[in-house]
């Protein structure tokens, strides 16, 4: 099936996760844990994938319970999922996932363009924890985040809000 290089931006939606998304998000989740396991059959890869998987989503349950959990979808069809908690003094993007064939065409960056709106308004600066060599930092920096934390694995990234923001 032949895809539009870039999507509309206003044809991505956002909607709160529920029961009916499980299906999906293990299928997104296990997708994503699958790729550094590539190298093993996939008798090994699926329990380990599944393994991270779930220690992930405790360690985000933990770390943010706050945390809004959102369904990413292009025309009506979950491409994604979003965690961002909202805070007093900052906005975090917890995690940004995209199913492999969406990555790429400026879906994420609409999304992420979004929650600075919001944090702008709030007049907030939002942050989000990148490892070093992952390819969505090129992203990031486009966006205008920069680094300010460095713990030799993963950076800190945060753009603050910007002047003049209502």
């Amino acid at each position: 099936m032949a895809h539009d290089s870039r999507p509309d931006p206003t044809r991505v939606e956002l909607h709160e996760a529920a029961v009916a998304d499980r299906a999906f998000l293990d299928e997104l989740l296990l997708l994503t844990h699958a790729e550094p396991l590539a190298h093993l059959d996939e008798d090994q890869r699926q329990p380990l994938a599944t393994m991270q998987m779930r220690a992930q989503e405790r360690q985000y349950r933990s770390d943010w319970p706050q945390a809004g959990h959102d369904i990413i979808s292009l025309d009506g069809k979950p491409i994604g999922r979003v965690l961002v908690n909202v805070g007093h003094d900052v906005w975090w993007l917890v995690d940004i996932v995209l199913l492999p064939d969406f990555r790429g065409r400026g879906i994420g960056g609409a999304i992420i363009n979004r929650l600075l709106d919001g944090a702008n308004s709030a007049r907030l600066p939002l942050r989000l924890r990148v490892t070093k060599h992952n390819p969505a930092r090129r992203l990031y920096e486009r966006l205008g985040f920069s680094s300010i934390d460095d713990n030799g694995m993963h950076n800190v990234m945060e753009k603050p809000p910007a002047s003049g923001s209502p």
